[in-house]
């Protein structure tokens, strides 16, 4: 009897300690490991779980791309940036994996600029006083000497002759042989006076004759002064004088942004439109003249850069030297809308 009791104890205790032991494991079912029980749930995916994807990145830089992606998974995900190949090699969860490929695919767009085509009507006068010596036709003459001449004999040949001397410069690299080159500019009445000036100078030899005109004639009526808007007239006349009138004209259509060469009178003008803030253009304007004759240099009328906008005209007042007379002038350029060309929207990549 005391045998049989003693087993019914150590029975009843090792009952009692299996009952504990499955209240600890937290209710766990028969077979499983003690030893994982006892450990908490992972919020982690397991390892197997886990998906490696490698991207390519097209606009945006592949460094900076990896460091804002690391920033924004909290050290659940592993980003390896190759910059040769300017690939992400990304490890992570299914689910994290798909918020990161949302991030690259938003981030990673071309750099578009989207710019519209304006395009502009243009009207450009060169306004002038004609000149005061109308009986007086200006001349350029390049003559081949053996020597040297001084300016003062120059100067006392031409006014027993009549002529009015604008520019005289001489060299002797321009010629071959140890020659001098002697130009002279200036205003003659007459082939005749020109002839007897030429002729004071002894031991010369004409190499070039040209005779030039410095005033615009023109046939088309939208050319005249008169075809400018009546305030406009009224403020030219009062700037340069009753007796304006035009002696170089240009017309023609132009986009923004877009740039134009062409001959404008006796000069060429070189025009580049782009767009300012708001609805100001900026407008770059230069006019110059190729020389006609040898050794003599192109000479720059105007360069300047002004802001400008559609129905308001642009005044770039100038003065110039015409072959020793200051003459006083202004360009006038008018922009007007070309409702007539297609406004087309440029894509343009960077």
């Amino acid at each position: 009897m005391k045998m049989h009791g003693l087993f019914v104890v150590i029975v009843a205790i090792l009952l009692a300690a299996g009952v504990a032991l499955s209240r600890q494991s937290g209710g766990s079912s028969e077979g499983a490991d003690p030893i994982q029980s006892t450990n908490p749930p992972s919020s982690r995916s397991p390892r197997g779980d886990l998906h490696t994807r490698i991207v390519s990145v097209k606009y945006y830089p592949v460094d900076e791309l990896s460091r804002l992606i690391r920033t924004l998974s909290q050290g659940e995900a592993s980003i390896v940036a190759n910059e040769r190949s300017n690939q992400l090699i990304l490890t992570a969860s299914e689910e994290r994996m798909k918020d990161i490929l949302q991030v690259i695919a938003e981030l990673d767009q071309a750099n578009v600029n989207v710019q519209q085509t304006q395009y502009l009507t243009y009207r450009v006068y060169m306004l002038e006083l004609p000149s005061k010596d109308q009986n007086l036709k200006p001349f350029s003459v390049l003559l081949e000497r053996s020597s040297q001449l001084s300016p003062g004999q120059v100067l006392n040949a031409a006014k027993e002759a009549n002529v009015q001397i604008g520019a005289l410069f001489q060299d002797n690299r321009w010629m071959e042989d140890d020659k001098w080159g002697l130009v002279i500019q200036g205003r003659a009445a007459s082939n005749d006076a020109l002839g007897q000036l030429l002729t004071k100078i002894s031991d010369s030899q004409v190499r070039e004759l040209r005779w030039d005109d410095d005033t615009f004639t023109s046939a088309v009526p939208a050319a005249q002064v008169s075809a400018l808007p009546g305030q406009l007239q009224e403020h030219i006349r009062k700037f340069l004088g009753a007796e304006v009138q035009t002696v170089g004209y240009w017309f023609g259509g132009l986009s923004v942004p877009g740039n134009v060469e062409a001959p404008i009178g006796l000069w060429k003008i070189e025009m580049k439109t782009q767009s300012g803030q708001g609805a100001n253009l900026v407008l770059e304007v230069r006019v110059s003249r190729e020389s006609h004759i040898q050794f003599v240099p192109s000479s720059q009328l105007l360069s300047n850069t002004v802001q400008a906008r559609v129905g308001r005209p642009v005044i770039v007042g100038y003065n110039r030297d015409s072959y020793g007379t200051r003459v006083m002038g202004a360009m006038v350029v008018l922009l007007e809308a070309d409702t007539t060309a297609p406004t087309t929207v440029e894509m343009k990549q960077q």
